[in-house]
């Protein structure tokens, strides 16, 4: 192992993070405001985030991050005591003996791009009614916020597959079915309710779904914001702050607690510096025992807590549900 200055050491651990991806042959394309595909996993939705800045780095789908070492330490053929070798030789000082090894556990794969053939605005599909039926999702409110969109992919024109899909604000669409969890792109949905002073934010769309069955209403009450995946978060910031009220109904998991801080730090930064004052209210109590919000929903359903008939045609409703998650019961 070399022996290092002050100085060296210093200058290895301003190696840019991009220039690390790139020598490990990862994704290096910046998606927008410092988002990539993760190094550390396969994923199709960018949620690595880079901070240019200070040099840092945050994986919000696993709830960890640090400085290059940290991640140098975390990418395959390196330990933490050969991390500043490492760095040398993406930065030049030593021939690279160690690309072999490194380049055959390269993770990163080219998913075929996805081709939207058809887009229904009501459901034909029994067996999508049905698969939302399962996850506790009523006729009547998949009709109102979905589409059925029929897709296949560049690399296998002739199979088409048919899902549930959920437009963002790009016009690509978020797609489920009970075998695929794709996207068309990757970016946040939002709709806006004229005048309302609040909104209430989903990490997926089937929480938002989740959301209005539980409640017993096919359109929401509230403005929403749905982030189609935690890496969208810089996306929806700019909008949230423009709220007085955000309700957080995101993943009890650790990516969600941490995209709950960076909602709530960010408006309080905001309090300081803009007019508007955001209240930031975070759910996920509401349903402590479960990962999500549709798995509390499930569950309730199973055991017969709510009224359903999803078994027949998945066509219900949840009015009179024993306790409305509205109004009167925030903050």
């Amino acid at each position: 192992m070399s022996i290092y200055t002050e100085q060296e050491r210093d200058k290895l651990i301003g190696t840019p993070i991009v220039e690390v991806l790139a020598h490990f042959g990862k994704d290096c394309r910046d998606r927008g405001k410092g988002m990539f595909l993760s190094p550390l996993r396969d994923e199709t939705d960018p949620s690595f985030h880079v901070s240019f800045k200070s040099n840092t780095w945050y994986d919000f789908g696993m709830g960890i991050g640090g400085g290059v070492i940290d991640l140098v330490c975390r990418l395959p053929g390196c330990e933490r005591k050969d991390a500043l070798d490492t760095l040398s030789i993406i930065n030049g000082r030593y021939p690279d003996v160690t690309r072999g090894f490194k380049s055959a556990r390269r993770t990163s794969v080219k998913e075929s791009a996805i081709n939207i053939i058809r887009v229904e605005q009501r459901f034909v599909s029994h067996s999508l009614i049905r698969y939302a039926a399962s996850r506790g999702i009523p006729a009547n409110i998949l009709n109102s916020q979905c589409q059925e969109v029929t897709f296949r992919y560049s690399s296998n024109e002739s199979l088409r597959i048919s899902a549930i899909g959920f437009m963002n604000d790009l016009g690509g669409y978020s797609l489920r079915n009970s075998k695929t969890k794709k996207s068309s792109s990757s970016f946040i949905s939002t709709i806006t309710i004229p005048d309302s002073g609040s909104v209430i934010v989903f990490e997926g769309f089937f929480d938002y779904l989740s959301y209005l069955a539980y409640n017993g209403i096919e359109n929401p009450d509230k403005s929403v914001c749905v982030l189609n995946g935690v890496g969208n978060i810089l996306h929806a910031l700019s909008i949230l702050e423009q709220y007085k009220e955000i309700y957080l109904y995101l993943d009890n998991d650790t990516a969600g607690k941490k995209t709950a801080e960076t909602i709530i730090g960010h408006c309080s930064a905001c309090d300081q510096n803009c007019d508007t004052v955001c209240n930031v209210h975070d759910m996920s109590h509401l349903y402590h025992a479960h990962k999500d919000f549709n798995s509390m929903l499930v569950e309730m359903i199973s055991k017969n807590n709510l009224p359903s008939n999803t078994k027949d045609n998945g066509n219900h409703s949840f009015k009179g549900c024993p306790a409305e998650i509205g109004q009167d019961q925030l903050g």
